[in-house]
């Protein structure tokens, strides 16, 4: 039968000596022989416990609750509890693994700390509405050439000089010259979504949340103009 004394097994599971030595002395994990010159022998049975040990660990249990945790639950479940923690681990880590890599795409190579803190509170924010499949779809738009995204810019921008002084004279957003602007404005966000109704209805969301202001000369009160002529061309609202 394998045996273990304090070293080796620190060694093996790469816990510390003094780790082993407190689990002693507290009755967490007491090993089955001690030599005659009083050194600790672990055997299997004792490694079995020290796996339970650690995963429940891993769970966030305090060493005070494990020894009761350890007389009610067999190894099998034990593992079953370590497994859907794994499990639950993997779903988080792949998701920080996609937020760093739209990051990148986002960001490029040039940003500094300050820049970066903003980028990571937005896909935070982002990630509350959109889908990873979305959040990839717009940053695959985000890395269009710089004359599409100034001349996107530029439309936005001229649509807004166009609609500002309607809305200041209190044009009816169901009025042809509103309602031309916002089939403009509805082709501009057509081809920023791909033609995804679901991107569409998470941009509505968004907007909600973080009002627009001061982007492409829009702000707030002109974009909710805007969205109430969007509703009259009968289209999903954006």
């Amino acid at each position: 039968m394998t045996t273990w004394r304090t070293g080796e097994l620190a060694e093996a599971t790469g816990l510390t000596v003094r780790t082993l030595h407190h689990y002693d002395e507290i009755g967490l994990l007491v090993p089955s022989e001690r030599t005659d010159s009083g050194h600790r022998i672990y055997r299997e049975g004792d490694a079995q416990r020290l796996y339970r040990i650690c995963a429940l660990r891993s769970l966030g249990l305090p060493l005070a609750e494990i020894a009761d945790v350890l007389e009610s639950e067999s190894i099998g479940d034990v593992l079953i509890r370590h497994l859907d923690h794994l499990d639950a681990e993997v779903r988080r880590v792949t998701r920080i693994r996609d937020r760093v890599r739209r990051l990148v795409s986002y960001a490029g190579d040039e940003v500094d700390a300050g820049q970066l803190l903003e980028l990571v509170a937005a896909m935070t924010e982002m990630e509350s509405y959109f889908s990873a499949a979305q959040l990839d779809a717009l940053a695959r738009r985000r890395r269009q050439s710089g004359a599409d995204r100034l001349r996107t810019t530029e439309e936005w921008r001229r649509l807004a000089d166009e609609l500002r002084p309607l809305h200041l004279a209190g044009v009816s957003p169901t009025s042809p010259q509103v309602r031309r602007i916002a089939g403009e404005a509805d082709r501009l966000i057509d081809q920023f979504t791909g033609g995804d109704t679901r991107m569409r209805e998470a941009l509505a969301r968004l907007r909600e949340r973080l009002p627009v202001d001061g982007l492409a000369g829009w702000d707030a009160e002109l974009l909710d103009y805007l969205y109430e002529a969007l509703d009259t061309l009968g289209d999903a609202s954006t």
